[in-house]
């Protein structure tokens, strides 16, 4: 479970998920990112399979960067591309 705080147009809020998410603020509407969160931030990484905080399309940092090297120049374009277009 994700404790989410939000901060916006001078008001704070908290939501719990289950995953960590975006809100919309209660004054204007506009979807706000949390200011913070706090919850079990474990994750497999898909390459070496050790646990992570953090992944990038299912890999660790150092498995990433390798899979990332890995990738001929068209999939990294598109790669790219995507990651303007879907805004990640």
């Amino acid at each position: 479970m994700f404790t989410m705080t939000y901060e916006h147009c001078g008001q704070i809020w908290h939501e719990a998920w289950t995953s960590a998410c975006n809100d919309r603020c209660p004054v204007c509407n506009k979807e706000i990112e949390p200011s913070d969160v706090e919850g079990d931030f474990e994750f497999t990484c898909r390459g070496c399979g050790e646990g992570t905080d953090t992944l990038q399309e299912g890999y660790c940092k150092d498995c990433w960067n390798s899979h990332w090297q890995s990738l001929s120049d068209t999939e990294k374009d598109a790669r790219i591309k995507d990651a303007c277009r879907y805004g990640y």
